[in-house]
């Protein structure tokens, strides 16, 4: 029986977007490996914060996503999420690799060793995980059109970006919640399709080209090009 409608939200590998545009080759690879993972830290050490430290050649985003819970042990703790970046060139046997693939916390940790901001320990943090994952900063490049027919295209099949500002998840939800409300307004799929297109497609587009300028975190890589040595005074 022939669907009414085909969504390929199948991730930034999608076979649906390959059918619909064959030739279009692995995601581009700017270089960076990204680590990310998730800890459980006792919520006195975990801060109440988001940071973002380093600069454009080692970086690290270390932010708390729960709040304590009862009135002791693990329930005192709290779920940290954190990413780090490297560029592969200064990592040893570095490749491009799997996209999301399980790698043990000790490949990288040492990078980071003495890396503390208020309080919170990123070699302490990182301890805590269970495990992490590698990836290649991938992303890719903006389609000219989502939409053929009757099938179309969602979340990272669609505008795979960098993963600048959380956007990666926050516009697939976006985009979810664009084409149920073109479906429901639209008596005809194709019709449909094409607007929901047509609402998400330019802003996205130009998001995808915005992160590849890193978005608000260019304001470290600013300062390491400016204070390669550092600086006694941030006016400066």
């Amino acid at each position: 029986m022939e669907p009414d409608v085909l969504i390929g939200a199948d991730g930034i590998r999608s076979a649906v977007r390959a059918a619909l545009n064959p030739g279009e080759g692995e995601p581009p690879w700017n270089g960076m490996l990204v680590w990310r993972g998730v800890s459980r830290v006792p919520a006195q050490r975990a801060g109440t914060f988001m940071f973002i430290a380093g600069d454009d050649r080692q970086k690290a985003v270390v932010y708390p996503m729960t709040h304590p819970g009862g009135s002791g042990g693990r329930d005192r703790d709290v779920l940290v999420n954190w990413a780090l970046a490297m560029p592969a060139t200064e990592i040893a046997g570095a490749r491009r690799g799997d996209w999301n693939r399980p790698v043990p916390v000790a490949k990288f940790a040492h990078h980071y060793a003495g890396w503390e901001f208020d309080g919170v320990s990123v070699p302490e943090v990182l301890a805590a995980a269970d495990g992490a994952f590698e990836y290649p900063m991938v992303d890719r490049e903006p389609l000219a059109r989502w939409t053929h027919g009757r099938t179309t295209l969602i979340g990272d099949a669609a505008h795979a970006m960098y993963p600048i500002g959380s956007n990666g998840a926050t516009q697939s939800i976006v985009d979810a919640r664009a084409l149920a409300h073109a479906l429901a307004t639209h008596p005809d799929r194709a019709e449909a399709l094409t607007a929901y297109e047509r609402e998400r497609r330019p802003a996205m587009t130009e998001l995808q080209l915005a992160n590849r300028q890193q978005g608000p975190e260019v304001v470290i890589t600013l300062a390491h090009r400016r204070a390669p040595g550092g600086f006694t005074d941030i006016a400066d």
